[in-house]
């Protein structure tokens, strides 16, 4: 991987993300999410999320960003592991407030995750197989979130920070800074 990362440990903190998704189902617990940040936007955050899940599946990741709303999380998460997706990306966390939300804290710590159905009075329990890797563009939205697990165990047990580039990447920017999608997987329509 040829991103600039600030450090030894953020590149560490990469290699374990990309070998997750191979190794997941054989590991009987919950797994750290891996947060992709940097500090500016256009530093290669989704790019590097995107290269995990097409060296993984053969396809990038389908983004999504996290409501606003607790019950509307609580749901979106719950629709998430119904589909059964081996990576979620929880794409560009909001850096102009703190993150909290119990029930991402609550999944990121869970083995099953039980929750009513949309639409239906039937209660659906999933298992949790998935790849969790958020991206961010400051690390402070995170604070609340780390601070509402800290009642389920060392936050290093469930988010493995790993610094994307410390500088922009410019698109133009030719050579292995800027890897193309078609060297990793299916070219883009």
């Amino acid at each position: 991987m040829d991103f600039p990362f600030v450090d030894d440990s953020d590149r560490a903190h990469a290699v374990a993300a990309m070998i997750l998704p191979f190794i997941r189902r054989m590991i009987d617990g919950p797994t750290p999410m891996h947060l992709i940040e940097a500090p500016t936007m256009g530093s290669g955050k989704g790019l590097l999320a995107n290269l995990i899940s097409i060296a993984a599946t053969g396809a990038a990741c389908e983004a999504r960003t996290l409501p606003e709303s607790e019950d509307e999380i609580r749901k979106m998460l719950t629709a998430e592991l119904m589909k059964g997706r081996p990576i979620i990306l929880l794409d560009n966390a909001n850096d102009r407030k703190q993150l909290h939300s119990s029930s991402l804290a609550s999944v990121l710590t869970s083995v099953r995750w039980t929750d009513r159905k949309l639409g239906e009075s039937i209660m659906a329990s999933v298992p949790n197989h998935a790849v969790w890797l958020m991206t961010a563009t400051t690390p402070t939205c995170i604070s609340n979130l780390r601070a509402a697990a800290s009642g389920r165990g060392s936050i290093r047990e469930w988010i493995a920070r790993g610094s994307a580039p410390s500088s922009s990447i410019p698109r133009s920017q030719p050579g292995p800074k800027r890897i193309g999608r078609r060297w990793w997987g299916p070219s883009s329509p």
